[in-house]
């Protein structure tokens, strides 16, 4: 879920192989990116803009720690598999 004061869960372990849809249940635009999009060919994560009441998903295919953040408002959140 994301919310106006960020992820929740902030930490979400998942297996490899596992969708995660983040849903905006807050009341302004929001976004699913990693916090870093160059660094060393990690995955990279753009959901584009989340409308309220609107959902996003992803599938996760390999283990690894990825650090996100919603960039309206900054907030931040950790998915580790």
């Amino acid at each position: 879920s994301i919310t106006d004061f960020g992820y929740d869960p902030q930490i979400l372990n998942v297996n490899p192989g596992s969708t995660v849809r983040w849903i905006n249940n807050g009341e302004t635009t929001h976004t699913v990116e990693t916090a870093e999009i160059d660094f060393g060919g990690g995955i990279i994560i753009l959901s584009g803009d989340i409308e309220p009441g609107e959902s996003w998903q992803m599938d996760f295919t390999e283990p690894g720690l990825i650090l996100l953040i919603d960039v309206a408002p900054l907030s931040m959140g950790i998915e580790t598999k």
